[in-house]
């Protein structure tokens, strides 16, 4: 409080107190989780910034923090200035609140004071999760309308927002202007085809990701009204001319249906949107069918619908689409009426099984696949088409059936990897979690050989079981100078299927300490060329230590932070982290970090994250 009771007094009018807001190369960017090669595959046809996803930060105190106690005084100060000084000293103009546990309305007031005075067009503003009531006070400070501050791409969570709050919003010349826009709706305070038309009328917006975390207010408006503004929301997407970008992501539920169906026939007759993605309500006859037939500029297209609020058939006779990237979840009955009438896919992502000779007979020169496998057969046939594939660059399979895991599914898997040298990113059922059926023993048998023979495969991720046989399994892994990025999922054995989950914890948590993590840390020690790690094992003990555990840990700490390649590693052990995994960090980190510093200079620490 003295604290700022003096820049009020003296309004930091003397130079001398510039030193205190120059602050030099203050790195205040989003901290994101990287992507894995897949990923970065698949993303990369539906977005531009394919990095932007939602929860998907990194926190970490190695990270700088928002420096709120200099807002507040600059904010007490009146001192415009120290914001323009500040401001400059921020990395790449780019601000994000998420490592900030909360902020105060009167923070909300400083922040936006800083803000509105700053003379910055802003690269970035990451504004976190934001009340109404502290959007409206954020609001209220923005009244500087000069060209000079502006804002190129916003991502914020609101939470509880109104028609009026997002009005409001987007007038100041600070986001009247945004070109990105990433945004989470929760909770129904709005409506949809009004907040959309704010969106939309934005007249530099480019990009649009819309999250909408619950049901929005059913209109009380009389149905004219409404049925009005569905119709200039149609006609708003048709005669945009900037948008290129756009993902709506909702409940399906039947009251937003008319929104999105105008969204839909705006952007058949759109000129410049290349990327749709929506997770939507029902949709009825024919809108599909006339979105790909009278539309020639989208080149990716991703709709999730489930089978039961899709449109009762789809009867498709013309395609003219330019599509090159596909997402669809559907029935095969209704895939099977879709993908023959489209050519040329260079990226598909099936949420539902479909015969994969059918889908190479379709598209034989596909670069990236995501397809669900439900019996072996048709892994033995994707497994067998893939051995002399020279196209395919990314392949994500997701394996939900025991029954799949069979000796000749392993066997073909086995030939492909020994065969097919084309093949760079891999990844099998990385995504399993707690409950989920077991693993047989054999699978790792089979991938461990399959993967000794192969010199392609630039990233794995993969679900295996926990046993003996990890050992060798990370030892090949060791020698793949190849494999930057390595994702492994450790699941119980299929022995262990009959035990409760508590049992299956108190054999599961001694292996992960003596025998993961040693062997994960011989890995690093011998694998150099390592650039992205993570470890899952979710059965496992929070509350269990042993003295030889912290040893382990500590070596393998060690280990990272002298590693000459590493960028990143996570290690999620259990639903909530052992305690005995993050102290033991804790205490050995600034050490680590000094000796980091001193022996390699020039490149950055490893980023570790254990949650």
């Amino acid at each position: 409080m003295c604290l700022r009771f003096v820049p009020g007094l003296t309004h930091l009018e003397h130079e001398s107190y510039q030193q205190y807001f120059n602050i030099q190369q203050l790195d205040l960017q989003c901290k994101r989780k990287p992507l894995f090669g897949t990923e970065t595959c698949h993303f990369s046809y539906f977005y531009q910034n394919h990095e932007i996803r939602y929860r998907d930060h990194v926190r970490s105190d190695d990270f700088d923090n928002v420096p709120i106690l200099l807002l507040q005084l600059l904010y007490e100060s009146q001192n415009t200035t120290l914001c323009q000084v500040l401001a400059q000293s921020i990395n790449n103009h780019s601000l994000c609140l998420d490592r900030i546990v909360s902020l105060s309305l009167f923070d909300w007031l400083c922040l936006s004071y800083c803000i509105n005075n700053s003379n910055t067009t802003w690269n970035h503003l990451h504004l976190d999760r934001v009340s109404n009531q502290s959007l409206s006070v954020f609001t209220a400070g923005l009244t500087n309308n000069s060209l000079q501050i502006q804002c190129k791409r916003l991502e914020v969570w609101l939470d509880e927002p109104t028609d009026e709050s997002i009005h409001k919003l987007l007038q100041p010349s600070l986001l009247y202007n945004i070109q990105e826009c990433y945004c989470v709706l929760s909770r129904r305070q709005y409506v949809l085809c009004l907040v959309l038309l704010e969106f939309l009328n934005l007249p530099q917006l480019k990009i649009l990701h819309l999250i909408i975390m619950s049901s929005p207010t059913i209109p009380t408006v009389d149905n004219t009204y409404y049925t009005d503004k569905c119709t200039e929301l149609e006609k708003c997407i048709e005669r945009n001319s900037t948008l290129q970008e756009m993902k709506i992501v909702c409940n399906g539920t039947n009251e937003i249906t008319s929104t999105i169906i105008s969204v839909i026939r705006g952007v058949t007759r759109n000129k410049t949107i290349t990327s749709l993605t929506i997770h939507a309500p029902p949709l009825p006859d024919g809108v599909i069918e006339q979105l790909l037939k009278d539309n020639n500029t989208l080149q990716a297209l991703s709709l999730n619908i489930p089978d039961e609020l899709l449109p009762s058939s789809l009867n498709i006779v013309e395609v003219n689409t330019p599509l090159t990237a596909l997402g669809w979840s559907s029935s095969e009955l209704m895939t099977s009426s879709l993908l023959p009438h489209i050519k040329g896919l260079h990226c598909l992502i099936l949420y539902d099984p479909y015969p994969p000779h059918l889908l190479f007979l379709s598209h034989p020169s596909l670069h990236t696949l995501t397809l669900r496998l439900d019996t072996a057969e048709s892994a033995i046939e994707l497994f067998t088409i893939l051995q002399t594939n020279t196209t395919l660059k990314a392949l994500s399979v997701k394996i939900k059936k025991e029954r799949v895991y069979t000796s000749s599914m392993g066997t073909s898997l086995q030939d492909m990897l020994t065969q097919n040298q084309t093949l760079k990113y891999l990844t099998i059922n990385n995504n399993i979690i707690i409950g989920e059926n077991s693993i047989p023993s054999s699978f790792l048998s089979f991938l461990t050989t399959g993967l000794r023979h192969n010199t392609s495969l630039q990233q794995l991720s993969v679900s295996i079981p926990l046993n003996e046989e990890i050992r060798t399994f990370i030892n090949v892994i060791s020698q793949k100078n190849n494999l930057t990025e390595l994702e492994v999922n450790f699941k119980p054995d299929q022995s262990y299927s009959n035990c409760s989950d508590e049992e299956k914890k108190q054999i599961m948590t001694p292996l992960f300490y003596e025998q993961v993590l040693p062997a994960v840390t011989n890995m690093l020690q011998s694998h150099t060329t390592i650039r992205l790690l993570r470890i899952k094992c979710w059965d496992i003990n929070r509350k269990s230590s042993q003295p030889n555990w912290i040893e382990l840990l500590q070596h393998l700490y060690e280990t990272i932070f002298a590693h000459p390649s590493l960028e990143y590693i996570e290690i999620r052990a259990g639903i909530i982290t052992p305690p005995l995994l993050v102290d033991t960090l804790k205490d050995q980190k600034k050490t680590l970090i000094d000796r980091h510093r001193k022996e390699q200079p020039h490149k950055p620490l490893p980023i570790v994250n254990l949650y």
